[in-house]
């Protein structure tokens, strides 16, 4: 009887004894061996004299994952056959391994008695896929699988930029990240003094604030459905376009709720990050989408430095007639919004041409899934980190403007300065300070001592209402404002499962979401009382948040990196 040769590789040794165990019973299988990666995989295959006519592997591996080692397997030993055991529950990347050349794609969560006959079936000829995990993809598209022309834009766009490591494509959409961002950040310190011109009060500015991030929250999941439909590009221009509508209509509004109509129209149509995400998703394989959503994400955060600086450099603009130096402001967002809407018509390619059914229900907005986060254990504690910090930091944002102006008889040319040196000092201490400290100390430390610092800075601002001493708390605001989310990030990737982790994380950013839609409303109520009275309480409301988040150190072992 001819035995079926096996190789085991993955990086998780528990999985090299239970497969060593479902299999050793079988006596047409024998195990070859055990690899931790593709690149030691390969290396086995080329020193041992027995090739294994199967491999059972991992996609999510150091040093070589599962993709490149299915492309090298295919060149130097192709009569050896693939299966792809893994977590990764998504169907394009299921897909797409198919396309490589493995002949089976099975998830982790379903091992069972029967890998025995898939190792048998795959090794006869056959190729088994986990309905689960492709079929409905094939089913749900309007194609089916890609066409060799498609085939073709896909492969040009996976082509990858030798220097970098990652597709070319991914760096238009980058760019075009970046003027969108700089077009979102210029009118951030614009919002409260320009509802000003409008005599809003304190309280109805800070609904001006809240109803772009509440319109937004429901917004981007119907445009990420609608890209899987459409297509990316389609909606990636139509978001852009509403975010250029929108700012013209606000530059040019001559009543309240025309500006009030403006920001829920940005909020509807600011689905331009997620979509664009969308993109690098469609363009890059697993192995790179860690590095690439890295770059996107620093990249996006440079917008909150230069978008300020041009947003001061616009009110220098000689005005038009019927607009404010403000609404200058407005005209210019909304030019390098149109900016970026040409370079996505005039170069970039379509990336989804796997098109899905509109199909939309509650738990894309995420509702039930934030309300049944709270009782995971141990990460809904972080969840709960998550809101409180970024309620304190809300509440902040608005309160310290209304303070700004009137109590330190400021401008808001001086505002559009301010938000730019605490966009340049949180970039500075994020590159050259957080991964040192990341280094040398626990993490939930850091975010405690960080939350500490900002909230002692709240209290000090009414403390000290002078411009002299706001540089001075500024400063010390700035340089540790930007470590928290991070931070939380990375201890919620440290303690959860790998195939868990998109979801998790996209959870902690919609309560960071919410955050941003309440905390301006509380903070309107209390300036509405006296521009102190937010700081005291945000202040000793943060000194709380950091006792919490220090409390949470012994629960959290994997603190450290």
């Amino acid at each position: 009887m001819t035995k079926v040769k096996v190789l085991i590789v993955d990086d998780s040794k528990l999985v090299w004894e239970i497969l060593k165990k479902s299999l050793f019973t079988e006596k047409d299988i024998t195990l070859l061996g055990f690899a931790s990666n593709g690149s030691e995989a390969l290396e086995l295959m080329k020193n041992n004299l027995e090739k294994p006519d199967v491999v059972i592997m991992d996609l999510v591996m150091p040093v070589m994952g599962g993709i490149k080692a299915i492309e090298e397997i295919n060149k130097h030993f192709s009569k050896t056959k693939v299966i792809i055991l893994t977590n990764v529950k998504n169907p394009e990347t299921a897909l797409y391994t198919v396309k490589l050349g493995a002949k089976g794609y099975i998830l982790k969560n379903n091992i069972g008695e029967d890998l025995a006959s898939v190792i048998r079936a795959v090794h006869q000829g056959y190729a088994l896929v986990q309905a689960d995990s492709i079929n409905n993809l094939v089913q749900n598209s309007s194609a089916g699988y890609l066409s060799t022309e498609q085939e073709n834009i896909v492969r040009k766009q996976r082509k990858v930029n030798p220097a970098s490591g990652l597709p070319v494509v991914f760096w238009l959409i980058v760019f075009i990240g970046l003027i969108n961002s700089i077009s979102f950040t210029i009118i951030i310190p614009l919002i409260y003094p320009y509802a000003k011109q409008f005599a809003l009060s304190d309280f109805q500015a800070s609904l001006l604030i809240s109803s772009f991030a509440l319109s937004q929250f429901f917004g981007t999941p119907i445009l990420g459905k609608l890209s899987d439909l459409l297509g990316r590009k389609y909606i990636l221009v139509f978001s852009l376009m509403g975010t250029v509508i929108a700012n013209l209509l606000a530059s040019m509004a001559g009543v309240a709720w025309l500006l009030y109509l403006s920001r829920i129209l940005d909020g509807l149509t600011g689905g331009n990050n997620s979509v664009a995400s969308a993109v690098i998703s469609d363009i890059t394989t697993p192995e790179q989408r860690a590095k690439a959503f890295g770059i996107f994400g620093a990249t996006f955060r440079l917008g909150f430095v230069i978008g300020p600086i041009l947003s001061y450099l616009a009110q220098q603009l000689p005005t038009l007639s019927g607009i404010s130096s403000l609404g200058m402001s407005f005209m210019i967002s909304a030019a390098i919004a149109a900016f970026a809407t040409v370079l996505t018509i005039l170069f970039l390619p379509e990336t989804n041409f796997q098109r899905q059914k509109f199909q939309l229900d509650w738990s894309d907005f995420t509702f039930g899934k934030v309300v049944f986060s709270l009782s995971k254990p141990r990460i809904g504690k972080l969840f709960i980190l998550t809101f409180f910090s970024g309620l304190s930091f809300t509440i902040f944002t608005f309160a310290f403007q209304p303070f700004f102006l009137n109590v330190l008889n400021q401008d808001a040319k001086g505002l559009a300065i301010v938000f730019a040196s605490v966009g340049i000092l949180g970039f500075i201490s994020q590159i050259f300070a957080l991964e040192p400290l990341r280094k040398r100390f626990n993490l939930i430390d850091i975010i405690g001592v960080s939350l500490f610092i900002r909230g002692i800075t709240f209290l000090l601002l009414p403390v000290f209402p002078t411009y002299q001493g706001f540089v001075i708390i500024l400063i010390a605001f700035g340089l540790v404002n930007s470590f928290p989310m991070p931070l939380i990030d990375t201890v919620l990737s440290l303690n959860s499962d790998n195939q868990d982790q998109g979801e998790i994380l996209s959870i902690n950013s919609s309560y960071f979401s919410i955050s941003s839609a309440i905390g301006p409303v509380i903070s309107g109520v209390l300036v509405s009382q006296s521009y102190s009275t937010p700081f005291l309480i945000t202040g000793a409301f943060t000194i709380l948040v950091a006792a919490f988040a220090f409390n949470l150190k012994l629960e959290f072992v994997r603190g450290n990196l």
